[in-house]
Parts: C-alpha cells; sequence; structure tokens
C-alpha cells in the first residue's frame, strides 16, 4: 500500500539517510567522491528537522510510504 502524508519529526532521520543516499548514488562519478563520502547523516537530521519544524514554505513537508516504511 502507497501513501501519501505530512512528515513529523520523528520522520527526520530517515529523511536525511533517503537523502544522503540519494545525493551518494546520482552524483557518483559527476561529483568529488570524497564530498559524497563526507554528507553527514547528523547534519542532514538537523536540516530536515529545522524544515519540517514550521520552517518551510506553506503546504509543509510530504512522504510518501509504502507499507508503512518512508520511502
Amino acid at each position: 500500500m502507497i501513501s501519501v502524508r505530512p512528515a513529523t519529526l520523528d520522520d527526520s532521520e530517515r529523511i536525511a539517510d533517503i537523502h544522503v543516499k540519494t545525493w551518494q548514488a546520482a552524483y557518483a562519478g559527476v561529483m568529488p567522491q570524497d564530498f559524497l563520502d563526507r554528507l553527514d547523516l547528523g547534519a542532514r537530521t538537523a536540516m530536515w528537522r529545522r524544515a519540517i519544524d514550521g520552517r518551510t514554505p506553506p503546504g509543509g513537508i510530504f512522504l510518501a510510504e509504502v507499507d508503512s516504511e518512508v520511502v
């Protein structure tokens, strides 16, 4: 089952993990590998926490779930 819902602060780390892994896969061979290797999950989690915690444009942040797993 696929669903879309507003993101919550509890989703921050999972979203950050997807964000980092997506960049590392998408930009491999395009951006310097050392840059991609240094992408920091903690920093990205903090960034997403700030974004979800009301510092976003109107409409907020939504995420997709497949069988209750954030994807």
